[in-house]
């Protein structure tokens, strides 16, 4: 009856740059008997629409309404479509899957995201694939000495709660991975087609984790030195691998130089004297011990929002953010950067691309990050004045969901939400997870859903996978997700690497999907959604006329597929018959 959704009906699709035309076209049924129809559109929080009358054509049995509008100002649009019968008039606004829907009342409405420049990051980041190393549990080489009251264990790999299970004593306790122990392993990146990767923090810390900074402008020496680091950065470069970092740039540690709560450092801290130089880089209710906090959290004080001081530390010429970048890290991955201002995010993106402009600059975003509202404010992280790209947490939780209930639709939803609602740039730099440091690593979700049958887990494991490693986005592996890893949340899912007992099943897997990735379709092609309905979801990468397409059953059927053209199973290498069984809980990809 109403044929409109974005993904197919607008021209172009997605985002647009600013001064940008483009065309809707919404085709209605004739019995309707729609007599005119407004598209309506206003800018972020304006009460008011602009109406702008379609043009109608006559199809047969269905009569075309068309209109183009020019955005002169970027940023969010939201729209909807108003058609009239006669006098009687009623809404058009989007369902989940991003079809039209009629109603009486408008409660929702389409986006339309406008964008001033496109990301400058380098197509090799866009067509690789990062790996995600929590330092202390990765590799531990060299001699390592523990700092202050920080305990370092002598059972590599043993239990997270082994010695306590108070959060202040298990945070204190390190494996000692070390940065000479990821450049040891470099060559077990390469054998998974690695080509980034991503360090939890390296600053000094007192802490397993280092979310809880010391000084940003040291390398914490459990982990190694500043020349470590550059040896690493270096070694890694030879092997065509970048480093990124994780600036966690929202709050500091109590115990630190710039808060010094337990009076560790030479430093007057922030806690000690309202006249250090940090003080107000915080914010006291009572000073000096009533502070605001992340969380509420007293050890990881927040810095005050917008703070000048603390902006100019990180961001002037050779301060925190160009430092490393000087060293010739990729970029960064900003931890919890909703909780960042504008003012603050734009200046630390500033900084960074004025050593380069290439840079990668992703954040930490848990939801839809083309509309997030965060503390009252709207973010504007996609304009080009600030991220490149985010983590995919969406997608994530889509794909998981489909392994486990065989719900397909859902999944396309979520593809069609990034496609619609992310800048094509943006789409290729995404940082496509199944798992962090903050989750349940995938095998424990997946066995938890198979009652821990292996054979079965290792099914959907593979299902999931493929999807992460040949959807839009670049695929993240969390350390030891190759291995079979288990663990269910933090701090639980941060276990040592298994280097001793290695599950060459599942790395046979990723090296298999590693060279997969080498298709350039994966670079920048364009993303279709061929199909998605009763556990089956198909879709297809196009760049130019390389094509790969991908089949997924998640269900205990078998199921018939028609192909519309010739392709060459990716797995036997010869050409596929037009009609094609993909079986249960299983799989096919084809090349043209």
């Amino acid at each position: 009856m109403y044929w409109f959704n974005p993904i197919y009906n607008k021209l172009p699709a997605g985002p647009i740059k600013r001064n940008q035309k483009v065309t809707y076209t919404l085709q209605i049924s004739k019995e309707i008997n729609s007599t005119a129809v407004d598209f309506c559109y206003s800018y972020d929080f304006s009460a008011d629409p602009e109406k702008v009358s379609m043009t109608q054509t006559d199809i047969g049995d269905k009569i075309e309404y068309t209109c183009s509008v020019q955005y002169e100002k970027s940023g969010l649009y939201w729209y909807h479509f108003e058609v009239y019968q006669g006098e009687h008039k009623f809404y058009l606004q989007p369902k989940p899957n991003f079809d039209v829907e009629p109603t009486g009342n408008l409660s929702t409405r389409f986006q339309q995201l406008v964008y001033n420049k496109k990301s400058r990051t380098k197509n090799s980041f866009k067509g690789g694939i990062m790996y995600h190393v929590f330092v202390d549990r990765f590799n531990r080489v060299g001699k390592v000495k523990p700092r202050f009251d920080l305990i370092l264990r002598d059972d590599w790999g043993g239990e997270i709660t082994k010695n306590s299970h108070d959060f202040e004593i298990i945070n204190r306790e390190c494996f000692g991975g070390t940065l000479k122990g990821i450049e040891q392993k470099l060559n077990y990146f390469k054998s998974l087609n690695v080509s980034t990767l991503y360090l939890s923090p390296i600053f000094e810390a007192n802490s397993y984790h280092k979310y809880d900074t010391a000084d940003y402008l040291k390398v914490d020496s459990m982990l190694g030195s500043e020349k470590d680091l550059k040896r690493l950065i270096a070694k890694a470069r030879k092997k065509d691998i970048n480093i990124i970092l994780d600036g966690v740039f929202n709050h500091t540690g109590s115990d630190s130089i710039y808060f010094n709560k337990l009076n560790r450092y030479d430093s007057v801290g922030a806690y000690q004297s309202q006249k250090s130089p940090y003080f107000k880089w915080y914010e006291f209710q009572e000073h000096p011990n009533k502070y605001s906090s992340w969380w509420g959290i007293d050890t990881l004080p927040q810095i005050k929002k917008g703070n000048t001081s603390f902006v100019k530390f990180l961001t002037k010429s050779g301060g925190v953010i160009q430092k490393y970048l000087n060293m010739g890290i990729l970029g960064y991955r900003f931890d919890v950067v909703d909780e960042l201002s504008e003012t603050t995010l734009k200046a630390i993106c500033k900084s960074a691309r004025e050593v380069r402009s290439s840079c990668l600059l992703l954040g930490e975003v848990w939801e839809d990050a083309s509309n997030k509202i965060a503390y009252d404010e709207r973010k504007k992280y996609f304009l080009g004045a600030e991220l490149d790209s985010v983590m995919n947490y969406p997608i994530k939780d889509s794909i998981i969901n489909y392994v486990t209930t065989g719900n397909s639709e859902n999944l396309r939803n979520t593809l069609y939400m990034i496609k619609d609602h992310y800048p094509k740039d943006v789409r290729d730099n995404l940082m496509t997870i199944l798992g962090t440091h903050d989750t349940s690593r995938i095998y424990s979700v997946l066995s938890e859903v198979t009652n821990n049958c292996d054979n079965q887990t290792f099914k959907l494991l593979k299902i999931a996978t493929l999807i992460q490693f040949t959807v839009m986005g670049v695929p993240c592996i969390f350390y030891g997700d190759e291995q079979g890893l288990k663990g269910v949340g933090a701090p639980y899912c941060r276990v040592c690497f298994p280097w001793d007992k290695q599950n060459k099943k599942i790395k046979n897997w990723y090296v298999f999907l590693g060279e997969l990735r080498n298709n350039p379709v994966f670079e920048k092609g364009l993303l279709n959604v061929l199909c998605a309905n009763n556990g089956l979801f198909g879709f297809e990468r196009v760049t130019g006329r390389k094509k790969v397409v991908v089949y997924t059953n998640c269900s205990d059927k078998e199921v018939s597929v028609t192909l519309d053209e010739k392709l060459t199973n990716y797995l036997t290498k010869k050409q596929s018959p037009k009609t094609i069984r993909v079986m249960p809980y299983s799989f096919a990809i084809f090349t043209n």
